[in-house]
């Protein structure tokens, strides 16, 4: 399963797994896609050049140019798919800048999607120059162009950090606290992976950032709760989390 905070708050997909870790991943952005790729293209048209003299140097038989032709096929679309496969999402220009491709639930690419993003890639390079693409990262949520979109990929950042636990303060372990009553079965598991996300790093955020992503989380939920108090933000998600977690023992 997997949410997205909205980008005008934070630029990050928090996955929880099947066995109910929460993983956090910052989505690259723009500019290091843009930096990967040009790398990329550097290390294509080397291998280009190469394979080119190769043919030159031994001779223009139909045979020969058939191959090229080919080979020049493998470098343009095989080069990105064998590379995010063979390194786990990275090409030598992602690695380069840090970034990589996975699926939208946080699993590992695998060939189909690799085949898909990459052959829409070409096409949009082809038709658009690039510009569709761009267009679509501005615009999506998790900063898809078409072929993530397709393919069911995001790019993400290298660094990914397992979301610590969320401590909750001792008013909300009271046995007799009246969040126990809530009903909170509307809530998804992706909602309640978001909470527990912000409430691990609300410590760390500063007090403006603090304040306004509380406040879209607990606006967010807050309809979901049958006659839940006006408690601050805070003090709501906390009785959310602290709720769900003392009903299922």
């Amino acid at each position: 399963m997997a949410e997205f905070v909205p980008e005008s708050v934070t630029d990050v997909l928090v996955v929880t797994t099947p066995e109910g870790v929460q993983l956090s991943y910052r989505l690259a952005g723009l500019g290091s896609r843009y930096l990967a790729r040009f790398v990329d293209s550097i290390f294509r048209i080397v291998l280009v050049v190469i394979v080119a003299r190769a043919v030159r140097d031994v001779n223009r038989s139909g045979l020969m140019q058939a191959a090229f032709a080919i080979g020049l096929f493998a470098i343009i679309l095989l080069y990105d798919v064998i590379s995010e496969l063979a390194s786990k999402g990275r090409t030598i220009g992602k690695a380069a800048v840090g970034i990589r491709v996975i699926r939208s639930d946080g699993r590992p690419i695998d060939v189909w999607s690799s085949v898909i993003r990459n052959l829409l890639r070409l096409i949009d390079e082809i038709f658009s120059f690039g510009l569709v693409a761009t267009i679509s990262i501005f615009v999506t949520r998790r900063g898809q162009r078409l072929g993530d979109l397709a393919a069911g990929t995001v790019v993400i950042r290298e660094r990914t950090f397992k979301a610590a636990p969320d401590p909750l303060p001792d008013w909300a372990t009271d046995a007799n606290a009246p969040f126990l009553h809530w009903d909170t079965s509307a809530i998804s598991q992706d909602e309640l992976a978001l909470v527990r996300s912000f409430l691990a790093r609300r410590s760390m955020l500063d007090s403006k950032a603090r304040l306004d992503l509380a406040s879209q989380l607990a606006g967010r939920i807050r309809p979901r709760v049958p006659a839940a108090p006006d408690w601050s933000d805070e003090q709501f998600l906390v009785s959310v989390v602290a709720a769900r977690v003392r009903r299922a023992g």
